[in-house]
């Protein structure tokens, strides 16, 4: 792996933000509560999930209650 791996976080009124960086050609597991499928945004698109993959790149996700 050759690149910076960052996470951060903060929190907002009905939940946090996380921000994650990738390195290039790397992916990366975004692993949740389990106990319960949340609503998260990221960008544009929003969907209900315990879990996802990302790739390479730099995100800022809104993780609500």
């Amino acid at each position: 792996i050759s690149g910076e791996i960052t996470s951060s976080w903060k929190k907002t009124e009905d939940g946090f933000e996380l921000t994650i960086t990738v390195p290039i050609n790397t992916k990366a597991y975004v692993a949740l509560d389990p106990s319960k499928t949340t609503l998260i945004t990221e960008g544009k698109c929003t969907k209900r999930t315990k879990g996802f993959v990302v790739p390479s790149g730099k995100y800022v996700f809104e993780y609500k209650n």
